[in-house]
């Protein structure tokens, strides 16, 4: 039995067409599909739980850029850095978004 989990959050409806050899269609193929609730919930949430090894690394990226990009913003705020120095100060912030993300997943294994 399925669970409501695994269920579509938005279904999607396909109508696949079998042709025979004169090229007449003989037969319809319904296909459902969709991402789950459960990995629409992990998509917008930003959580990598969703059980598909892909689209959690796709997130754990999306997660590592958003919050490099939070930290490049606070530190563009602070006075002591200079245009010159971007590149340092972008290194700085995918270590701290990187730290973050570490820190995150070891108090998730507890």
């Amino acid at each position: 039995m399925t669970s409501n989990k695994d269920m579509p959050a938005m279904p999607t409806e396909v109508m696949d067409k079998k042709r025979g050899s004169s090229g007449v269609v003989e037969s319809f193929t319904r296909i459902d599909g969709g991402l789950t609730k459960r990995e629409q919930f992990c998509l917008t949430m930003g959580v990598a739980d969703t059980g598909d090894e892909e689209l959690d690394a796709i997130i754990r990226k999306g997660n590592e850029q958003k919050f490099a990009g939070l930290a490049m913003s606070g530190l563009a705020t602070h006075d002591r850095f200079g245009v010159k120095e971007t590149s340092i100060m972008a290194q700085w912030a995918v270590e701290c978004a990187e730290a973050l993300l570490a820190q995150l997943e070891d108090k998730d294994c507890e």
